[in-house]
């Protein structure tokens, strides 16, 4: 596997595959607890500094125990560019990268039923909206002597909520929370170069 990954990059091209946890932050830790994250981003240099990614990951929120909220997936996708702070041509075990990007997350949740909304039915409401989002972070990297490189990565993603979306979330949480109007997560991933 050691080759084909150093020829890979030879070309210019990094696959790394990441997966942990996200915490909800802000007025969105009011609905829903933590869950796992997972993702897989493409990235191309354009300088010897500078690389452009295709970042595509899953996000499960889980359901707050205090109120019905329900269990939301979040399906992440866009470019972001990663940038070397510690490019060492002298030293290339540790490595240190800033990114930020933009692109889209579709929201999908599982089903749930509103007072407001009768006559209910076998159907039942759920989140489902697709909207711009951005975010950014850091990534630390370790190379060992065998050429592997293993990614410690912590984000903060942002997607806001329609005003549909943000009522009945409300609404559930029986008038008592803040509204909703993004999506704010904070996670932490552990990755590898695949090649």
């Amino acid at each position: 596997m050691l080759a084909p990954a150093q020829a890979a990059r030879g070309q210019g091209l990094d696959v790394r595959l990441h997966g942990g946890i996200i915490k909800p932050v802000s007025s969105t830790a009011e609905y829903f607890r933590f869950g796992p994250s997972v993702g897989v981003d493409i990235g191309v240099p354009i300088s010897d500094v500078v690389s452009v990614m295709l970042d595509v990951g899953w996000e499960w929120l889980q359901t707050q125990y205090t109120i019905a909220s329900p269990t939301t997936n979040l399906w992440r996708y866009g470019l972001a560019l990663e940038f070397d702070l510690l490019k060492d041509p002298g030293d290339d075990t540790f490595m240190l990268h800033a990114l930020v990007g933009a692109g889209g997350t579709t929201s999908t949740s599982h089903k749930f039923w509103l007072k407001s909304r009768q006559p209910y039915d076998f159907y039942g409401h759920n989140i489902n909206q697709t909207a711009m989002s951005a975010g950014g972070g850091l990534r630390f990297g370790l190379r060992t002597e065998d050429g592997i490189e293993w990614w410690l990565t912590s984000k903060i993603n942002w997607s806001p909520v329609t005003d549909h979306n943000a009522a009945a979330l409300r609404e559930l949480s029986r008038d008592q929370l803040d509204l909703l109007s993004a999506e704010t997560t904070a996670s932490i991933q552990m990755g590898v170069t695949l090649w």
